[in-house]
């Protein structure tokens, strides 16, 4: 595999990238469609790095080809999906009976969601 790198920390589309950028990423898929060859189809590349997927428009293509090249490339994932992991803080006996719990511990709180959805009190109690 090659050790060249992006010129940029994260990869968020297209516009902005060089050229150069782009020949590498063709570059690493053409090394890659190697890898899908063999009988053992994964390479240690991420071994022990856990990646968090946040999808905020639902696609399951998209969704599906990401895991499939993290799998491959032997990480942990953890899948978010903005339409389902946002709660109700103001009336989740989890979220309040964590928050309690975790302060006792000595944590310091900080929730965040709609203000529907936060109680009015919570810097009363010692959240942010």
């Amino acid at each position: 595999m090659s050790t060249a790198r992006l010129s940029t920390k994260h990869l968020l589309g297209i516009k902005y990238i060089s050229k150069e950028d782009i020949e590498l990423i063709f570059k690493t898929a053409l090394e890659f469609k190697e890898v899908i060859n063999r009988p053992i189809k994964k390479v240690p590349s991420l071994r022990d790095v856990t990646i968090a997927n946040v999808f905020f428009e639902n696609s399951t293509r998209t969704r599906i080809s990401f895991e499939l090249a993290e799998r491959r490339l032997s990480a942990d994932i953890v899948n978010f999906s903005a339409s389902s992991i946002v709660g109700d803080i103001l009336h989740s006996r989890v979220a309040l009976s964590n928050i309690y719990c975790l302060q006792k511990l000595g944590a310091h709180v900080k929730v965040c969601g709609p203000p529907t959805l936060i109680p009015t009190y919570i810097e009363k109690w010692g959240w942010r």
